[in-house]
């Protein structure tokens, strides 16, 4: 008998007992990407999607819709990248 292997999260909260597929239905994900590397890749693009189209319902102009989306972007990719070298260290 073989026993099912458990697919491993790559998301940032994953510590936090968050499963990719959460955040897959959560944001509609496409579904190929969780349970690899680019699920926090596809989890800030969908961020910055909404986020974009908030801040143009809001009244800013594309320019500034455009800024504000990729300081949030910039930021986002940088908090990855601190936290997955964390995660890993610890087991995640």
């Amino acid at each position: 008998m073989s026993e099912e292997k458990k697919n491993k999260s790559y998301n940032i909260m994953r510590h936090e007992g968050i499963d990719d597929m959460d955040y897959v239905s959560e944001l509609e994900l496409d579904p190929r990407v969780a349970y690899t590397p680019e699920i926090n890749d596809a989890i800030i693009q969908s961020i910055a999607t909404e986020n974009y189209a908030f801040y143009i319902a809001e009244g800013k102009s594309p320019e500034e819709a455009r800024e504000l989306t990729d300081k949030m972007i910039a930021y986002a990719k940088a908090n990855v990248a601190e936290a997955l070298p964390n995660l890993e260290r610890k087991g995640y």
